[in-house]
């Protein structure tokens, strides 16, 4: 149940951020600005991390999940309008980046932690 409430407000806290700060790069690429079509690998990886979410039965995992999709809906939802993923957050060298970006990456942290914990939980 709170994972709908959890996509909404990334999503708008992510859209929200983009209007606020002035753009570092317009991303047409994929992760790091690999260019490739992006636009139809986003709706394709979000369509099966969507179908996983649905199948987990750990609430944690789909926590994890809930929280990449929002990122990746956010992000893709920039594509479909704008034409980019707006990139606002430089830090050095590292490649500019998003709150959609913090969030797709705090998720796999999650998801990371829920299978690293069912692991350990499962030996004697």
């Amino acid at each position: 149940m709170i994972a709908p409430l959890v996509i909404l407000l990334i999503i708008l806290f992510d859209q929200i951020s983009k209007f606020k700060i002035a753009v570092a790069a317009c991303n047409k690429g994929i992760a790091f600005g690999i260019s490739v079509n992006a636009t139809l690998i986003s709706v394709l990886v979000l369509l099966v991390i969507f179908l996983t979410f649905l199948r987990e039965k750990n609430q944690i995992a789909r926590i994890g999940f809930s929280i990449i999709f929002a990122g990746g809906a956010s992000n893709l939802f920039d594509r479909l309008v704008v034409g980019c993923v707006r990139d606002f957050i430089k830090i050095g060298a590292f490649p500019a980046f998003n709150v959609a970006d913090i969030a797709i990456t705090f998720g796999v942290l999650i998801l990371a932690w829920s299978f690293f914990a069912k692991s350990f939980a499962k030996k004697p």
